[in-house]
């Protein structure tokens, strides 16, 4: 694992499964500029990321920066201008029932809490 330093506009390649990785940029602490660039091992070459969309931003923990799969990727060049929203959609919050195994005999309703339930 690599120690990262956090610096606005480092780019870093995240290591999301054994054959996926994907670019992200450091911005406004504490958050990480997710881009629409994945690839199957971690090369780079070609990569513009000035012409590649922000999927979305992301805050992140000391603790994913200390044990996620990251790489300092200097050899592509960050984008220019971005900028956080300063404007978020508020996800959860709350809770929902959620009927599981329907009309099964194991049927049952659970109540999920906190914005990252389905």
């Amino acid at each position: 694992m690599t120690r990262v330093v956090w610096k606005s506009g480092k780019v870093l390649s995240i290591q999301i499964r054994d054959d996926l990785y994907v670019l992200a940029q450091v911005g406004e602490s504490p958050y990480l500029a997710m881009f629409d660039a994945f690839r199957p091992s971690d090369d780079w070459d070609g990569v513009d990321l000035q012409a590649t969309p922000v999927l979305y931003y992301r805050s992140v923990t000391r603790q994913f920066l200390k044990f996620a799969q990251l790489a300092v990727r200097k050899d592509v060049a960050p984008a220019e201008g971005l900028e956080v929203p300063t404007r978020w959609l508020r996800v959860g919050g709350g809770g929902r029932e959620l009927t599981i195994w329907p009309d099964t005999p194991h049927e049952m309703t659970v109540m999920t809490f906190g914005e990252e339930g389905v």
